[in-house]
């Protein structure tokens, strides 16, 4: 960290030095784009997005040192990719995994559940979870023991619902990219009297 001034290349869980430099970042105008700056996206009637698009190119211009080799974080940080479509409660995937996944989050620790193939379980422990435009919804009160599954806040005790549930419907999973409940059970009733009705058919 005494080499680099930026660890990450500006994705998630991107690590940028304490200094003022990078405190006003956000203020500079980005001159290769009809872009506004925050002071008029702040100011104005119009509806914007303000994001941080621009601030690769203001680094390079001003000579930070930075790195995107950063494997050791990479390894600390779970990304879930977008979801695809506009389906009702789109599968949590992740990068170079060929597998389902939800994430668990006990005593402030978190763990990747991944289900492949043949009933197959893995579960690894990460840092940070990354969750890309996602419209979550929360079914349990409990804020030191839960699961995300999909795009549900549930209930710690649901665990071996949620892997038995995906492994009934990982074939449909894939195709659709939605989830499909199992009739019966604990995960059926949430789901249908939650504060939504999130099932789908493939």
């Amino acid at each position: 960290m005494s080499k680099f001034d930026v660890i990450g290349g500006g994705g998630s869980c991107t690590l940028q030095r304490n200094t003022p430099y990078f405190v006003n970042l956000f203020k500079k105008k980005n001159r290769t784009i009809n872009a506004f700056t925050f002071d008029e996206t702040r100011s104005t009637n119009l509806n914007l997005i303000y994001d941080e698009w621009g601030y690769a190119r203001f680094r390079k211009e001003d000579g930070v040192k930075e790195t995107d080799m950063y494997n050791w974080l990479l390894k600390r940080a779970l990304d879930i990719l977008p979801p695809k479509g506009f389906g009702p409660h789109r599968v949590l995937k992740i990068r170079f995994s060929e597998g389902l996944h939800f994430v668990e989050y006990s005593d402030g620790k978190i763990f990747d559940v991944e289900i492949l193939r043949d009933d197959i379980v893995n579960k690894k422990e990460y840092a940070y979870v990354h969750l890309q435009k996602r419209k979550m919804d929360r079914l349990c009160r409990d804020n030191k023991h839960f699961l995300i599954y999909n795009e549900t806040f549930l209930p710690h005790f649901m665990y071996e619902e949620v892997i038995c549930n995906i492994q009934q419907h990982f074939d449909c999973f894939n195709e659709s990219s939605s989830v499909r409940a199992s009739g019966g059970g604990k995960m059926w009733q949430l789901l249908q009297h939650g504060k939504k009705q999130y099932l789908s058919v493939c």
